[in-house]
């Protein structure tokens, strides 16, 4: 077997092992949980945050993933 035939196939092999992985991560939406509603884009950019005394938005609180049981 030619060197460079071996680089190139320990190279595909090492990209397929890797990259298995990363399809897992994403996890699809438990049953239970309301489906994501569809974003107004007209809504969105008119949203005015609350702000701090600062003046930059006011992101105090439990910050917690609808997934951790807590919702």
């Amino acid at each position: 077997m030619r060197p460079e035939f071996a680089t190139l196939l320990l190279g595909a092999l090492a990209l397929g092992v890797l990259s298995t992985p990363a399809g897992a991560q994403v996890k699809p939406p438990e049953p239970g949980f309301p489906a994501a509603q569809p974003i107004d884009p007209a809504k969105a950019r008119a949203y005015k945050p609350p702000l701090a005394a600062d003046g930059h938005p006011d992101l105090e609180g439990i910050w917690q993933p609808h997934t951790s049981g807590a919702a």
